[in-house]
């Protein structure tokens, strides 16, 4: 089985039962929807728009499929507040994905909404590494503040905050596994499009990234691609944790027990 733990709602009619039968084809148990609003709305849509999405198209899949999908709510620190992340957080969301802070992640100001995900029990899931979208100009849009060492001070200041950094810090990987390896709170995921961070990478440079015991306790699942790349992402990720000798038990952990365990999924 799988728990998928980095998923984008796409904006295109019909998406949710397209990805379920994706999931089912796969053994992807659960997935963790994410909708990002109008600045996303052609992230990953290869015909026609239907329309940018939001936390309610979220919860409506969520309530449809309960044993399916669970909830992020999307914050942009320094843009919304914990407000926010309380408001989904009690209608049941289970994490918080965030994405383009106006200042870096670790700013004292932003430690608010970082409380309120932890008094709800909601891990967080922060971009890290280069990211593009179409419409930049005015957004405040700087991949330096999404670097994974401005976690650091979240992860000092909220050890209990359960932190998963995306794309494993993609150009700055060695910060993120680093973060893992030291912080018991903070994880990675290997998420990431087919032609993206990881086709690059040799085996040898996934095993001296994770090169410790525990590693595989600290990695987890997740896609980041349309539901028609699932199949190729999943087959890709074993593929590496495989090449890097992970036995079965290691790998069980990567697909499913280590966001079962992160998500209180039962």
């Amino acid at each position: 089985m799988i728990i998928d733990v980095h998923h984008h709602l796409v904006c295109e009619a019909g998406y949710v039962d397209a990805l379920l039968r994706q999931m089912d084809a796969l053994s992807i148990q659960k997935t963790g929807l994410i909708a990002m609003g109008p600045l996303f709305e052609t992230l990953f849509v290869a015909g026609e728009s239907c329309g940018p999405l939001y936390e309610d198209d979220v919860l409506k899949a969520v309530e449809a499929h309960p044993d399916r999908f669970f909830g992020y709510v999307y914050v942009r620190p320094g843009f919304d507040g914990p407000e926010k992340v309380r408001k989904w957080g009690e209608l049941g969301f289970k994490g918080v994905k965030f994405h383009i802070p106006r200042e870096n992640y670790g700013h004292y100001d932003y430690l608010p909404i970082y409380q309120a995900a932890l008094e709800l029990g909601m891990p967080c899931l922060f971009h890290t590494g280069l990211f593009y979208i179409p419409s930049m100009k005015g957004e405040r849009v700087s991949a330096e503040r999404t670097r994974p060492i401005h976690v650091e001070a979240i992860a000092n200041e909220l050890p209990d905050l359960k932190v998963i950094l995306a794309h494993m810090g993609g150009v700055w990987a060695e910060e993120a596994t680093g973060l893992a390896r030291i912080y018991g709170n903070v994880y990675c995921d290997m998420s990431g499009r087919m032609d993206g961070w990881r086709k690059a990478k040799p085996i040898s440079w996934f095993q001296e990234m994770l090169f410790w015991p525990g590693a595989p306790d600290k990695v987890v699942f997740g896609s980041d691609v349309h539901a028609s790349e699932l199949a190729d992402t999943v087959a890709d990720q074993i593929a590496k944790v495989r090449g890097m000798g992970w036995d079965s038990n290691s790998e069980r952990k990567f697909l499913y027990d280590n966001a079962r365990k992160l998500f209180d999924l039962g």
